[in-house]
């Protein structure tokens, strides 16, 4: 900009030499900018997120949905990929490294109560989160069978990682029932049977080890207030077969007494 001194007419930038009068005044201008960007972007990002939130409403999403339709609400989509790009992209197939196979998927069935018209191929896979669990267990979880295979896939020291927040009433009412339909059912031909004990020799102790996770689970003395009364009735009939032999359980007799009190039965 033009600048009147002695001796005539001088052109100054606010990076020139020497420095115009309001050189001092840079780093205010640029902090100026910054926070009107800053401000624009907010703002914007605030609509995407509000009008991502109605999208989701007006769809009748899941949760899970709802979440990352939100979270990816300020997220351009990307433009179709041309032959070009497609080759580019492609996985690298390694010549100096030797390829890495991707393993193959377990073959490892669960086994399952007898039940017509009930194989391994209808029980869905292993949940890797609280609300897939609940989602699959109301909507695909409809047969004993299918609830008990479902359940049999976790891992009984992994609930507590898997409910971090709680686990249900609802939800573990239906889990003690299950647990309490094949377990009586397999007690019972034990007694009726003595040779069937083979059959299912694991059912005491991973019963067992579920029920001591579900008791490590957050809020587990608030689960067992809203429990049903017949849950209470189920859990008591359990422990009473495990603690009737507490080596097949895989505990000792003062663990089961101490996991039966924390279940208050």
């Amino acid at each position: 900009m033009p600048y009147e001194k002695k001796g005539g007419t001088h052109t100054y930038s606010l990076d020139s030499e020497p420095a115009h009068p309001a050189h001092h005044h840079k780093a205010s201008l640029d902090t100026l900018q910054q926070d009107m960007l800053g401000a624009l972007e907010y703002d914007q990002k605030k609509k995407q997120v509000n009008d991502a939130k109605l999208r989701a409403v007006a769809q009748r999403v899941e949760y899970d949905d709802f979440e990352r339709l939100v979270m990816g609400a300020h997220l351009k989509p990307l433009k179709p990929k041309s032959d070009d790009l497609a080759a580019v992209g492609r996985p690298f197939d390694g010549f100096v490294m030797p390829k890495l196979e991707p393993s193959a998927p377990s073959t490892t069935q669960v086994p399952l109560v007898a039940t017509a018209g009930m194989d391994a191929t209808t029980t869905p896979p292993a949940p890797k989160s609280s609300n897939e669990f609940v989602r699959t267990w109301r909507r695909q979880c409809k047969t004993t069978a299918q609830r008990h295979a479902y359940i049999r896939q976790i891992v009984p020291e992994t609930w507590p990682m898997l409910f971090r927040t709680e686990l249900d009433a609802a939800i573990f009412d239906g889990v003690v029932a299950t647990c309490g339909e094949v377990l009586l059912a397999r007690a019972n031909e034990v007694k009726d049977a003595p040779s069937a004990a083979t059959a299912r020799d694991d059912e005491l102790p991973w019963t067992a080890a579920l029920l001591q996770s579900i008791a490590r689970i957050n809020r587990f003395d608030l689960t067992l207030d809203f429990a049903d009364k017949a849950t209470m009735t189920t859990l008591a009939a359990l422990f009473d077969v495990l603690q009737g032999d507490p080596t097949a359980a895989g505990q000792d007799a003062q663990t089961l007494a101490a996991l039966r009190a924390a279940y208050t039965v």
